[in-house]
């Protein structure tokens, strides 16, 4: 009996001690994005989302999905900072009184 056991143990694979998540659902990619669900269709009806992909009924975003978008909205950020001088950031010119 204690054969047979050990046998069995030998035979089966050690399993990875942690999996990598390979795609994030919309709610996962949500929370981890920091976006809510209406936000995140808005992006996508705007073109400005990640890729998408469905599995039967599910609605999954791949990690490099979710990596690429990340990057593209890197730079559009850092195109708006070059071009408008900044996020939310308005330069205020005083005008000089001449008295």
């Amino acid at each position: 009996m204690t054969r047979q056991i050990g046998r069995r143990a030998h035979a089966r694979r050690a399993l990875p001690a942690v999996y990598e998540l390979a795609a994030f659902s919309v709610f996962g990619f949500c929370l981890a994005h920091g976006l809510s669900r209406r936000k995140l269709y808005y992006m996508l009806e705007a073109g400005e989302g990640p890729r998408i992909m469905k599995c039967g009924t599910r609605t999954l975003i791949s990690v490099e999905a979710a990596q690429r978008w990340r990057r593209a909205r890197e730079r559009m950020a850092a195109v708006s900072r070059r071009r408008y001088g900044g996020h939310r950031i308005r330069k205020i010119h005083r005008r000089r009184r001449s008295s």
